[in-house]
This record gives structure tokens, sequence and C-alpha cells, in this order.
């Protein structure tokens, strides 16, 4: 889905980035950065604007705490 393209994005940024190092090829690197973004940008709109109020007319209070709880455990995974 969605979050596996913005995986593989991220990750050519940051192979980009390396190239830069290497040999300064900041054309490259812009264009994965902007890649990047825009993808990052649109696909928050989609779920601000579509899926968040979906969400909210849908789920209860007992799942929003679910997916609370949820996020908190991945949070703390990730840092």
């Amino acid at each position: 889905g969605q979050h596996k393209v913005c995986a593989t994005l991220l990750a050519s940024v940051r192979k980009a980035m390396c190239a830069y190092r290497e040999s300064a090829d900041l054309a490259g690197f812009e264009r994965s950065l902007n890649a990047y973004a825009e993808f990052l940008w649109e696909h928050m709109r989609k779920e601000e604007e579509i899926v968040l109020p979906l969400a909210e007319q849908h789920l209860t209070g007992e799942d929003w705490e679910a997916i609370h709880a949820a996020f908190q455990a991945n949070r703390s995974q990730a840092w």
C-alpha cells in the first residue's frame, strides 16, 4: 500500500543523499526529496480529508482507545 511506497521513496532519498555526499549530485538528491515530499503531502491529505472524517463517523470510543494504545506501543518500539 501507500506506506510501502513511502518507505521505498525514503530509501531512495537516503541513497540520493549518499550519492550527493560522494559526488555533489544535488539534482538527484533534490529529485528524490521532492518525489518523497509530494507523495507524503498527498498521502497526509487523503488521511485528513477522507480517512479521518470516515473514522470519526464510524468508530466508537472503545475503537479510538484501542487505536491510541496501538500507536503508543508502536511509538515505544520506534523511538
